[in-house]
């Protein structure tokens, strides 16, 4: 139960223990962020090869286990114990979730609109067979599957392929989660950096090292918040990520819709093949169930229902700053226009017509033959 696990931030303060246990979160909070500080393009291309590792002790325990006199595909007949379904739900829906975030960093991927959906078709087909395949092959070895928990598919690696094989699974777990960071910390990155060059963010958040030419200051952001969720369980955690993932990616659904009714003449890298009524259609049942998502998952604990609620409240509030803020420099900027004898066009605060991307995915056509540059691609 998600009540019953460690909450630093209610004994910080009180117990050395809290403090040496978030101390030593923070610091492979700190070691984890430092390559995407360095460059990403280093991190893009180890994530490739990182995942042919993590990949390769699974496909050896899928082997082992077919092969293992344990083996029975009977074992996957038997009913699982009772579970808390929305719990349930949460992990399963953090495991499929993440897709959409290639979309934010297309402006710094060569030729997009070729390797993006074949990259994307890979992943689900790798994705689906590697948790089907994977528990699957462990559940038939191992008669207490019913039981499992955390680490226990490095157990079932154990069983079929000794105590190397245990290692192995361990350690590409350990690493395949800083890959899972990476991408995430690229994704957040170059998605507040677009929006900081496109003016819905603070500008400061546009900033790149001047050396590196990593978005320093968005990251150093996210450094800030991850550096306060860490001190939370982990399943509260986890709701938090779901909540807001499913509330981006129902955002996107909708942004989708509206951009192609509004405009329908503008270059994309990659068009769905579906007229807007249709792509519409298409899109009531993935909001509905990011929908659900997002219930679940705030009322999942108190925890998670104070972070998800003051995180949404700020957001909200900050843009209504923004919008303020915006609106009275165009009316100070239009009067002392007026007073120069000029005229000049009023600002709307629209986000839609800040989105002016080429064909290469790139927000500004001076970024590049290439399609790289700003944080900017959009496919919808």
């Amino acid at each position: 139960d998600g009540e019953d696990l460690r909450n630093l931030w209610t004994c910080m303060f009180t117990e050395s223990s809290c403090a040496r246990e978030y101390a030593i979160k923070l610091g492979v909070l700190i070691v984890f962020i430092m390559p995407n500080v360095i460059s990403d393009h280093i991190v893009g291309q180890g994530l490739f090869f990182l995942a042919l590792f993590v990949m390769a002790p699974f496909i050896v325990t899928i082997a082992l286990s077919l092969g293992s006199a344990r083996f029975s595909l009977k074992r996957l007949l038997g009913k699982p114990r009772k579970q808390k379904w929305s719990q349930l739900l949460s992990v399963a829906y953090w495991n499929v979730s993440g897709f959409d975030s290639a979309s934010t960093f297309a402006g710094e991927i060569g030729n997009p609109q070729r390797t993006l959906p074949r990259a994307l078709g890979l992943a689900v087909v790798i994705m689906i067979l590697g948790y089907l395949l994977t528990l699957g092959a462990a559940a038939a070895v191992d008669p207490d599957w019913r039981c499992w928990q955390d680490g226990s598919i490095t157990h079932v690696a154990g069983l079929v392929g000794g105590h190397w094989l245990a290692i192995w699974v361990l350690v590409s777990a350990t690493l395949g989660n800083w890959g899972l960071f990476c991408a995430e910390l690229i994704e957040d990155s170059y998605q507040l950096l677009g929006m900081a060059e496109l003016g819905l963010a603070p500008a400061v958040f546009a900033r790149r090292h001047p050396r590196l030419h990593t978005p320093t200051n968005a990251i150093l952001l996210q450094l800030l918040i991850i550096g306060v969720l860490i001190g939370l369980d982990f399943n509260a955690i986890l709701c938090v990520d779901n909540f807001f993932s499913a509330s981006s990616a129902a955002l996107e659904f909708l942004a989708a819709v509206r951009l192609r009714s509004s405009k329908p003449d503008m270059p994309r890298p990659y068009r769905i093949p579906f007229s807007t009524p249709l792509l519409a259609l298409f899109f009531v049942l993935p909001i509905a169930a990011n929908v659900v998502v997002m219930y679940v998952t705030a009322m999942e604990s108190t925890a998670s229902f104070c972070v998800t609620m003051a995180a949404t409240s700020i957001g909200f509030l900050g843009y209504f700053v923004m919008c303020l803020f915006s609106y009275f420099s165009s009316s100070a900027e239009g009067a002392a226009d007026t007073r120069a004898g000029t005229r000049t066009e009023n600002f709307s605060f629209r986000p839609e017509e800040m989105i002016s991307p080429d064909l290469n995915g790139s927000s500004s056509a001076d970024d590049g033959a290439d399609g790289r540059g700003s944080g900017g691609g959009y496919y919808r």
